[in-house]
């Protein structure tokens, strides 16, 4: 008892360690450095434009490559702001960054200039409100991110004193659901894996699909969500965290839990039932969780996220546990960033590696184990494995 109550005690420390740095390595992030003022908006004389008209208080753009000077005083700035709207024959529906309207770019610097440039030369896009923002800005992301950095410290720390003597399984375990979970958090809500606009559709619609449908009805706003990776890319992405906020703000204010009742404007086929479907089912139980829970859009669309984070973290522990040798090259294998990045998104590609290291784990398990009969069992579950991870 006096043993497993020193455990804890140490591990409650430790936690209270690494929460104690996130939130001093914040305060620092954020602290004031050389700042002139919390916001200050530009004059016209601090402004200087290429291919762009003053009218009214306004930058509008002409046919040119539209870019703005800024120049002022040599000083610290955290960020610029600026407010922006375009002629409806720049993006679809008009839906420039997802009705922001305003864009926060961050600098975290001194500088006397800066240059705002146009991404396409298009007239008619106009600019107002342009600002030097260094208000305070705080954040959860970064609060976990610094104190999963000193849990990771920590933790190594303890492996080299020999304090700690975990198996490779449960470091991947703690590993891939810890970074996991803090990058779903942080991600913004649309198109960042490969095609991945075109797997969420799949596994939120997949409901739809199982009841026979071959062509899907989308709600105005959700075909705008998955269509905008090919019509506004790269320029709909979040540049800061005031920018992502604003764009999960437009998602749950246009996309509710009960959004499939919206009648529709927009039809897309290709959604048929296939094998490749099996892949998306930890997905899809996650966004159905969410939505009979009735939480808004971004975090449904987060928990997506998580269900495939959740299948790979299990399958490749179970896979490390039983394969008898080469545990920490799997251990390497499937903590590599393009994998762990995989398992964060939406797609069929985490189910294909997750479940080929099961096969291959209990295959290498019944070729290496040559003092005993041949295991019915381990060759149905790397048979199973294999044929699960062929079906995308």
């Amino acid at each position: 008892m006096k043993e497993f109550c020193k455990k804890y005690y140490k591990l409650a420390i430790a936690a209270i360690i690494a929460i104690g740095v996130g939130v001093i390595a914040e305060f620092i992030y954020a602290m004031p450095l050389e700042k002139q003022a919390d916001f200050q908006y530009l004059q016209a004389d601090q402004i200087e434009t290429q291919d762009f008209e003053f009218v009214e208080d306004k930058y509008v753009s002409t046919e040119g490559d539209g870019n703005i000077h800024l120049s002022f005083p040599k000083q610290y700035i955290d960020k610029i702001y600026y407010r922006y709207n375009y002629p409806e024959t720049v993006y679809r529906d008009q839906n420039d960054n997802h009705g922001q309207r305003s864009a926060v770019i961050n600098v975290r610097k001194s500088i006397d200039s800066y240059t705002i440039s146009m991404p396409e030369k298009v007239g008619g896009i106009v600019v107002t409100g342009i600002a030097i923002d260094n208000t305070g800005n705080y954040s959860t992301e970064r609060i976990l991110f610094y104190s999963l950095a000193a849990v990771f410290v920590m933790l190594l720390i303890a492996i080299l004193k020999g304090e700690v003597k975990w198996k490779p399984e449960r470091i991947f375990l703690i590993v891939a659901a810890s970074v996991g979970s803090l990058i779903v958090l942080a991600l913004p809500v649309h198109k960042v894996g490969m095609d991945e606009e075109t797997h969420f559709g799949k596994a939120f619609y997949l409901f739809d699909t199982l009841t026979g449908q071959e062509t899907i009805t989308f709600p105005p706003h959700m075909s705008e969500l998955l269509a905008m990776s090919t019509e506004d890319w790269p320029y709909g992405i979040a540049q800061s965290e005031e920018e992502n906020k604003l764009e999960k703000e437009y998602w749950n204010e246009h996309l509710k839990y009960n959004l499939k009742e919206t009648k529709d404007e927009y039809q897309e086929g290709g959604y048929q039932l296939r094998m490749s479907t099996f892949g998306y089912f930890p997905q899809v139980l996650m966004i159905q969780a969410g939505t009979l829970l009735r939480l808004n859009f971004s975090t449904i669309f987060m928990l997506g996220r998580l269900g495939n984070l959740i299948m790979y973290c299990l399958v490749i522990f179970l896979a490390i546990r039983h394969i008898p040798v080469g545990k920490r090259i799997m251990l390497v294998l499937a903590l590599m960033p393009t994998t762990i990045f995989s398992a964060v998104t939406y797609t069929c590609d985490s189910t294909v590696t997750a479940f080929s290291f099961l096969g291959i784990a209990y295959l290498i398990e019944e070729l290496t184990a040559k003092d005993r009969p041949i295991s019915y069992k381990n060759c149905a579950i790397f048979v199973g494995a294999f044929i699960f991870a062929s079906f995308p």
